[in-house]
């Protein structure tokens, strides 16, 4: 047929570059309904002073809770240092627990003496591998990339968030997004999933995270979706508080949070002076001396109507759909690439398949 091999070549050569034209039509004309084939799930982790959590969310709008792991000592004592920050994470023998020396001697005997900064990506890396493998294990394909967040003080949030940045490519992760919203956020946008009802006109909102470490309170502002943290209350325990001390402090906690007036402005619009709604979260909600807190100190109203569901995966699912949305935007991730060969290790799934040549394209 054909008479010579320039001939055969030529016309396989156009062959292949009709069939790569027809591709973006094709996805173009594609019926929107189903597109959820084309997109990468969105991975979320969330850190907290004792434990991690992973979610899932899907391009059919369902999400699943995937694993808890528990922090090793380093992750604990990393998650609850409050003199660390980046000016000082060099300074590795200015203040250091027990672990943390520990840590630091075995650096010593290999002759090596490792900052404060390298120390804490070492003790976040295990807890992030974990959530990374049961994530794996689940979706049955590797992943790339991913969206973490974490609680912690405010003075300390900027060097969690930097090392977590640090750690999450040594586990062969990229981040969708590198944004580190609060925790009690995200449980409200959990809320918002769950119901289907992604924000309402103009109401405060009243945020728990009741857990085994402590506690993390927030006073929210909503206004159709878009939210501003108006209060904010974050009290690891030490471990010497027993179960009376740990409802006072509580207790005086969330006097102090919803205590009116709520003299705020959001765009000029001066904020509703009463709470709407509450949303509770985290490991230890079902606790008696939790619940007669709740009774003494706010609206019945608010405790009978109160959101709870999925209490420890409540941030990680909120923030697993942001994950979705950020991976799935091409706008959103112009000049970021999957780690070397994640791509083709995922065979495609880990990456969103209709970005990826431009996007995702892991370098060659």
């Amino acid at each position: 047929m054909f008479r010579t091999y320039r001939q055969l070549a030529l016309v396989l050569a156009i062959t292949i570059i009709s069939s790569l034209a027809v591709m973006p039509l094709v996805s173009f004309v594609r019926d929107i309904r189903s597109y959820s084939d084309l997109e990468s799930p969105g991975i979320a982790f969330t850190l907290t002073p004792d434990h991690a959590t992973a979610a899932i969310f899907f391009g059919n709008r369902s999400s699943a809770a995937v694993a808890r792991v528990e922090g090793t000592p380093a992750y604990k004592d990393l998650m609850l240092r409050q003199n660390t920050s980046l000016a000082t994470s060099d300074r590795s023998g200015d203040f250091q627990s027990p672990v943390s020396q520990l840590w630091d001697l075995n650096g010593g005997l290999w002759g090596k003496n490792k900052t404060t900064e390298e120390m804490d990506k070492a003790a976040v890396e295990p807890v992030l591998r974990g959530l990374k493998a049961a994530v794996e294990a689940y979706l049955g394909n590797s992943i790339c990339f991913v969206t973490v967040a974490l609680s912690g003080h405010e003075h300390n949030h900027d060097y969690l968030a930097h090392v977590v940045a640090e750690a999450v490519p040594q586990i062969g992760l990229a981040e969708a997004w590198n944004g580190r919203p609060r925790l009690p956020a995200l449980a409200l946008f959990s809320k918002w999933l769950d119901e289907g009802d992604f924000g309402e006109p103009d109401s405060l909102l009243l945020v728990i995270d009741n857990s085994e470490y402590g506690f993390d309170l927030a006073l929210i502002y909503q206004e159709e979706g878009l939210v501003d943290t108006l209060r904010h209350s974050y009290h690891p325990y030490t471990g010497t508080e027993n179960a009376t001390d740990k409802a006072s402090l509580l207790q005086h906690a969330l006097g102090e949070i919803i205590k009116p007036p709520f003299d705020y402005k959001f765009y000029g619009i001066q904020v509703p002076q009463t709470i709407k709604e509450l949303v509770i979260y985290g490991d230890n909600i079902w606790d008696p001396h939790f619940r007669k807190t709740l009774d003494a100190t706010l609206d019945s109203r608010l405790i009978r109507g109160a959101f709870q569901r999925q209490p420890v995966y409540a941030p990680a699912i909120g923030l697993a759909e942001i994950s979705f949305r950020m991976l799935n935007d091409a706008s959103s991730l112009m000049g970021k690439t999957a780690p070397f060969g994640c791509c083709w290790k995922s065979r495609g799934k880990g990456c969103p398949q209709d970005h990826g040549a431009r996007i995702y394209a892991c370098p060659a």
